[in-house]
């Protein structure tokens, strides 16, 4: 009798356990631009997702853009997304989200990332830029940005 006492009180602190870890909130990732967040038109850059969990799924999403969603698996605790022959609409804010093997919800979003895409022509012949933008050779070289506090 004793026996049974023991596997069901073990049983019933076990299933407890696991609703505890269905709800327990995971931390939010960090999200960099590589070279910088400030790049050229035609040119690429490689945002960085940072996790706390290795081997996880990980979404690079953009503000205001419910559509864009790129996603992939990371080995270790990073994953890259490399954004290539970048255009003036591929400037704006975005952010990462990630989700564990064992976790049946997301983790909030990152801080955002403000990436600004320079050197476009605009009609009248004068540069544009994207959002944030900064003049030719002004701040972004080499720069490398980060949202981590």
């Amino acid at each position: 009798m004793d026996t049974d006492f023991i596997y069901l009180l073990c049983l019933g602190l076990c299933l407890c356990y696991g609703d505890e870890d269905e709800h327990e909130e995971l931390p939010r990732p960090s999200i960099s631009a590589w070279p910088s967040s400030v790049v050229k038109c035609k040119s690429n850059v490689t945002l960085r997702c940072r996790t706390h969990f290795q081997n996880v799924t990980v979404t690079l999403g953009r503000l205001h853009n419910s559509q864009y969603q790129l996603q992939t698996s990371s080995l270790g605790k990073e994953a890259e997304f490399h954004l290539t022959n970048l255009q003036l609409e591929d400037a704006g804010g975005y952010f990462c989200t990630y989700r564990t093997a064992f976790s049946h919800s997301w983790s909030g979003q990152s801080r955002h990332l403000q990436l600004a895409v320079t050197g476009g022509r605009g009609q009248n012949g004068r540069g544009r830029g994207g959002v944030g933008e900064e003049e030719e050779g002004g701040g972004g070289g080499g720069k490398h940005y980060s949202d981590t506090e």
